[in-house]
């Protein structure tokens, strides 16, 4: 417990904030305090906000403030389509990467997205996008 006493009256606060919340009500009660300096002591305690583990305490003990788990209802950015190839097309599809200057990958996207606006415009299908079923 500090013994408000022997310290500079100035200095008080910096003393108690740390304190827990009975330390600080024992503070007031230090017999060595004059009457008006436990009055000024208990006015201090008062207007102190709570100690940090007992303001940390009350802050774990109160309900999240957002719900946690939770999902954005918003559409997707992209979709993924997993493509298998025989080794013979995959490495076909490699060569013409390789002249191309890019990844097998990138290629594979080109070549179908070329393949669907030309079967759309064959069956003269005038939209950007296909709309998802899902």
């Amino acid at each position: 417990m500090p013994r408000l006493a022997q310290i500079p009256r100035e200095h008080w606060r910096e003393v108690l904030i740390a304190c827990r919340g009975p330390v600080r009500e024992a503070a007031i009660f230090d017999h060595y305090l004059t009457p008006e300096q436990r009055a000024d002591v208990r006015a201090l305690v008062a207007e102190l906000p709570p100690p940090p583990s007992e303001a940390i305490r009350k802050a774990m003990r109160a309900p999240p403030p957002v719900d946690f788990g939770t999902r954005l209802d918003r559409p997707p950015v992209s979709r993924q389509l997993n493509l298998r190839l025989a080794t013979a097309d995959y490495e076909a599809l490699a060569v013409g990467a390789r002249l191309l200057g890019c990844k097998p990958t990138q290629v594979a996207r080109m070549l179908i997205n070329a393949g669907v606006r030309r079967l759309l415009a064959d069956y003269d299908v005038t939209m950007d996008r296909v709309p998802s079923k899902s």
